[in-house]
């Protein structure tokens, strides 16, 4: 996963994971974001997300999933 931190203190995380099935393309799963309590509208979860967009083009993922529940 990936953790936001500001000044030592985290901010937010978000859980990101590479699938790469045998004969297909790899994929990735995002299956959390989390901020923390008053983080909201703060920018933090969208840093997050940019930088978990990041690492799945980096382990070449050619589509991502968001899992909701």
């Amino acid at each position: 996963g990936l953790v936001a931190e500001i000044r030592g203190r985290v901010m937010g995380f978000v859980l990101i994971r590479r699938h790469a099935p045998k004969g297909a393309q790899a994929y990735g799963e995002l299956s959390d974001v989390v901020l923390t309590p008053g983080k909201k509208s703060s920018g933090v979860g969208q840093m997050l997300l940019a930088r978990a967009i990041a690492q799945f083009r980096e382990w070449g993922c050619g589509q991502v999933f968001l899992e909701t529940g």
